[in-house]
This record gives structure tokens, C-alpha cells and sequence, in this order.
């Protein structure tokens, strides 16, 4: 960690995440489930048949990544991988849930991500290569780009612009931990026997389930957990 904070960057220029375990490998959901790319493919496509009834105003045909960012927004397992500009935020996923479990905070200079994959100190479009690709590789089961890379995001939900959340997208199944360099990536385990007091912590801070998902499903998540009710 010391050697990320020691570059300074600007706001914005470290993403976070929390995981609760921190023996998860760094990968998005879809590449955990060991589904086919042919599988990956009809599952988005289908899923993007049918929202597109249920939305008055869906995405364009023509754009992958807020069909996606609208995929993984409603759990939908996609190639992206969620972080957050906001440390607190990402430490409360790390201590929310499996308490008993020891969690994991990430921290991550994407730009430096982004000059390591793809030779560029910056953070990518969406529509920019090789991202596109790889979104586009996903709803069609063509060749997948084998990079990973930090990508910028439209605040497309108001969950996305409350927990200030960034995208990695991945080509490759790889753990993230396993390929790039330290001054790319770090990571700090959280001990188990720390959560509950940094989930109180957090909470004197503003930072809470609801205040990060803001909607009635959180804010019952809350009311059980204020009642140890489960």
C-alpha cells in the first residue's frame, strides 16, 4: 500500500474493493461460474431481449457497455469487476457479510493498470479499444481480447454514482493478484475480529448498506440487523 500512496494520485485515480473472503480470486462472477462463452453469450442475449419490454428507455442496440453496466447493476454475472473511487465504501463490502471470515481491501491504480495491459496511462472509453472488444466478444461468443483493463463508467444508476463505482473488464479468467505488479495492485486482509467494529465505525461515518444501495430491500437488510433478526 505504501508504495500506491506514495505516487499521490489524484481523486479518483485509486479505485478500491472489498471482498468478504479473502481467499476469493480477483475475477468477475461470470468467470467463477465456469459457464461456456457460448452459454455467456445467450444468457446476455436473452437477458437483453427480454429487459428491453420491461424498460422505457433501454439501452441502444448498438451499446454494450450500458447494456452491461445495466446487467451487473441487477446481478446479472457479466465480465466486469466492481470498485469503487471510495475507500470507506469498498470497506464495508470487505466487513459486511461472513463475519467470521477474514476480508480483503484492494487498492488499485488503474492507470497504471492500463499502461501495463495495453500501453496507455489513462483510463479507457468504454468504446475504446480493447474494450470494446471484449464487450462486444460477450454478446457475440467471437474472440475474446485476452486483456484486462480499467475502463471509465457513465453514472448510468443512482447505485453506481452513490457508491462511486468503476469497472475493471476482463478477457481472461485470470486472478488479477497473480498478474500484475505491486505498484499496480495491493491488497490489506481485514481479520474477522476487526468487522463488527469497523461496520460501527462506518456507520458513525454515513457509510451504511443503505446509504450505499438506497433502496427498501437494504434498508429492511438494516432493520434486521439492528433487530439480530435473520
Amino acid at each position: 500500500m505504501n508504495e500506491i500512496a506514495a505516487t499521490r494520485q489524484p481523486s479518483g485515480e485509486v479505485w478500491f474493493r472489498g471482498q468478504a473472503d479473502a481467499s476469493w480470486a480477483l475475477v468477475p462472477r461470470l468467470l467463477r461460474s465456469g459457464i461456456s462463452r457460448e452459454q455467456e453469450k445467450n444468457m446476455l442475449t436473452r437477458f437483453r431481449y427480454r429487459a428491453m419490454g420491461m424498460l422505457e428507455y433501454p439501452p441502444a442496440d448498438n451499446d454494450p457497455a450500458r447494456w452491461l453496466f445495466l446487467m451487473q447493476h441487477h446481478g446479472l454475472p457479466t465480465r466486469l469487476l466492481d470498485w469503487s473511487e471510495s475507500a470507506l465504501a469498498a470497506v464495508f463490502f470487505a466487513v459486511a457479510d461472513k463475519p467470521d471470515t477474514d476480508g480483503c481491501l484492494y487498492i488499485l491504480v488503474p492507470m497504471a493498470l492500463n499502461e501495463q495491459k495495453v500501453k496507455q496511462r489513462v483510463l479507457l472509453a468504454p468504446t475504446s479499444s480493447p474494450c470494446s472488444e471484449i464487450m462486444w466478444a460477450s454478446f457475440k461468443g467471437s474472440k475474446m481480447p485476452p486483456k484486462i483493463v480499467a475502463i471509465s463508467t457513465y453514472a448510468s444508476n443512482d447505485r453506481l454514482a452513490r457508491q462511486r463505482g468503476t469497472f475493471t473488464v476482463h478477457g481472461i479468467t485470470d486472478d488479477l493478484c497473480n498478474i500484475v505488479a505491486s505498484n499496480v495492485l495491493r491488497s490489506i486482509v481485514i481479520p474477522s475480529t476487526l468487522k463488527r467494529g469497523l461496520l460501527e465505525a462506518l456507520a458513525h461515518l454515513g457509510i451504511t448498506r443503505t446509504s450505499l444501495f438506497h433502496d427498501l430491500d437494504a434498508l429492511a437488510w438494516e432493520m434486521r440487523e439492528q433487530y439480530d433478526i435473520s
